[in-house]
């Protein structure tokens, strides 16, 4: 058995963004339920620059902008999630499909070991954390980790991929 590369999600090699993981906090976890709805209406066209409408979501925009007004009376974020929908401050897409997006680049490099779907439906949110909430100097940092659905079923959580948004 070999350890993965733990930073495969990093394509360009940042420097800072692996400090940051380093800094991640280490201690106890503590759960409690919340609502968790989608922050995103678009989808980015991924492999060229661009996006558009969340497909099949007419309405999506409006949503989020109602969920975006009334989310923190209803379930104020925390720093850390797990499951539900992806979250990012600055972003109207899919940070789900980036991530895919991403994995599947990684896999082609040889830096991911396959098989790694590139239809977003294969994969799940797994976890979600507003790394400027506890980092400083990371602040609209947002991490997330994903795994294929087939790969949850398995419960093969070392098939883990991560992805970081940064909006410095």
């Amino acid at each position: 058995m070999t350890e993965r590369d733990r930073n495969a999600w990093n394509s360009f090699d940042f420097e800072d963004d692996e400090a940051m993981f380093e800094a991640f906090p280490q201690g106890p976890l503590r759960a409690t339920t919340s609502v968790s709805l989608a922050y995103h209406h678009a989808v980015e066209f991924l492999g060229e620059p661009g996006s558009g409408p969340l497909p099949g979501q007419p309405c999506s925009e409006e949503l989020v902008e109602v969920w975006n007004s009334t989310q923190d009376a209803i379930a104020p974020a925390g720093p850390l999630q797990i499951g539900g929908y992806a979250w990012e401050e600055a972003v109207y897409t899919d940070p789900i499909a980036v991530a895919a997006f991403r994995a599947v680049k990684a896999a082609e490099a040889g830096r991911w070991d396959g098989p790694v779907s590139d239809d977003v439906s294969d994969w799940v949110l797994l976890a979600d954390w507003q790394a400027g909430m506890d980092v400083e100097g990371w602040e609209s940092a947002t991490v997330h980790w994903v795994l294929q659905r087939e790969d949850l079923a398995g419960w093969r959580f070392d098939r883990a991929f991560t992805s970081v948004f940064w909006n410095p």
